[in-house]
Parts: C-alpha cells; structure tokens; sequence
C-alpha cells in the first residue's frame, strides 16, 4: 500500500466510524483484550464485539446465531496457536470473514507464513488505535495490510525467496522436540540427564539458527516448518 494510498484510507475511516460491524477478539491476554474492545466500540458505535481468551471455546461458538465480520487473533496461545485459528477460519468461513493477526511476534518468516495461509493483515501488538483501524478497512474491503514496520521486510523476504536451511544437530533436533512438546529447560535437562546450562546453550543455538530472540518464536518456526514432530502444547513460555 503506497503512502497516497494511505491517506485515502485515513480519509475513509472517519466517514466509516459509525459502521456497524461483527468483530471477535481472540486473545489469551483478557485486559488486553477488553481494552481493545473498548477502544473499538468508540470508533465503531452499535458493534457486537466478542472476545474469546481460548480459540476452541471462539471456534465452538454458533456461528448460526452470530457471525464474525472481523477476526482479531493474537498468534501465540494455549492449546492452540493462531496458525491453526487461521486454517480454521478459513474452513469454517471461506472468504465470509477476514481474519487480522495482531502479535508481538514479528519475525518475517512468521509474518509470511500467516499470509501464506490465509491471514488477510497482520499488525504488530505494538500498533496504535489508528493503525488497527486502516487495517480493518483494508480487509474488510477485500484488501490485504501488512504493518508499515513490517512490509518493508516482508517484501523484500519475498522477493530473495532465501531457502530456510537449518542444519540442527541430533542433539539439537531432541532438544527442540522436547521444547514443542511443552517441556521447560528444567525438565529437559532432567529427562536428557544434561544441566540445564547446556540445555540453555542449544536452545540459544537452535534460536540463532532460526535467526530469532525468543524461545516461543523458535518453537512456531518449528511448527510452521514441520520440525516439530510431538504435537505441540501450551508451555511455560
């Protein structure tokens, strides 16, 4: 989306602000959540605005009685991670509803891989009011919207098309099925006989490999790049 474009849009939003429209929030964080609902209500008065904190009991809804227009889902959450919620959305919905993910977690492979299957924007948690509010008109009119923090790298992953070569070695790959599986350093270490510093020297190995800072973006990669071969649980992390 070009920076003309964008004006238009801001443009567009203040004659939409009184749109009704259905809009589900899925997000493990409840305070985070309600505020974001509050905040929504202002800009979209006469709204139904549902949250849901677990993504089963949003996917368990009677959708006969109350359809989402908008889907609002954060990417990491227990018993089930918003990759999954999009693949869902998308059997259940099809095109009917347009789904934003909204996450602290902006590493491009996962940014991509949320578009790839099916996302229609994705929006950094750290996103002002304003932002969000661009996006929801872009999607909703058929459009895609990738944060501007974001697109920039995105487009640019897209375009080299790199390969994703991670060469983990035997311990290395045991250690991340453990971490997919749930398990905290503590209790890796325990079930390989290992202490837990050398069960936090692969993880920090596993994760420059992968090219990201956190312990929950290693274990997504993994599930995304089918490396995970327990089923994946909610963790400690």
């Amino acid at each position: 989306m070009h920076l003309t474009d964008e004006y238009l849009i801001k443009a567009k939003i203040k004659t939409q602000l009184t749109q009704q429209m259905n809009i589900a929030i899925v997000d493990d964080h409840l305070l985070f959540a309600q505020l974001l609902k509050n905040n929504l209500l202002r800009s979209f008065k006469g709204s139904v605005i549902k949250t849901y904190s677990e993504p089963a009991v949003f996917l368990s809804t009677d959708f006969g009685e109350w359809l989402p227009e908008i889907v609002i889902c954060d990417l990491i959450m227990p018993g089930m991670d918003g990759m999954e919620v999009v693949r869902k959305v998308r059997s259940l919905f099809g095109g009917k509803c347009k789904l934003i993910i909204m996450s602290g977690v902006t590493e491009i492979v996962t940014v991509r891989a949320a578009l790839v299957k099916g996302a229609n924007g994705y929006v950094a948690k750290d996103a002002d009011l304003e932002e969000l509010l661009i996006a929801i008109n872009v999607v909703k009119d058929g459009g895609q919207y990738i944060s501007a923090k974001l697109k920039e790298n995105i487009l640019g992953y897209m375009i080299t098309g790199e390969p994703d070569v991670f060469s983990l070695s035997p311990k290395e790959k045991e250690v991340l099925q453990k971490f997919c599986s749930g398990m905290i350093p503590k209790e890796i270490a325990e079930d390989m006989n290992l202490s837990i510093h050398t069960i936090n020297q692969y993880n920090k190995n596993i994760m420059k490999k992968f090219k990201v800072n956190r312990t929950t973006d290693m274990i997504l990669l993994a599930i995304q790049k089918g490396l995970c071969t327990t089923p994946p649980v909610a963790s400690g992390f």
